[in-house]
């Protein structure tokens, strides 16, 4: 489970890499922008419960899921 932050890690990083975050209805709750192959993103304004993470550029597409507590 998350509390405050969560670190997105990557071997490499596209430059045109988008960050969407969803809620549990399909919400959009926060995005942005990869710039690195560590980025740090601040979860603490979203309430608990589970979100999906959706990061794409171009080439990729990559969906994974994470708990706020």
């Amino acid at each position: 489970p998350a509390h405050n932050n969560i670190l997105i890690t990557s071997s490499t990083v596209a430059p045109t890499s988008q960050l969407t975050i969803y809620n549990q209805v399909g919400q959009v709750v926060h995005e942005g922008k990869i710039v690195s192959t560590s980025t740090s993103v601040d979860i603490s304004n979203l309430s608990n419960g589970l979100y999906f993470i959706v990061i794409r550029n171009e080439k990729e597409f990559f969906k994974t899921k994470f708990v706020k507590e």
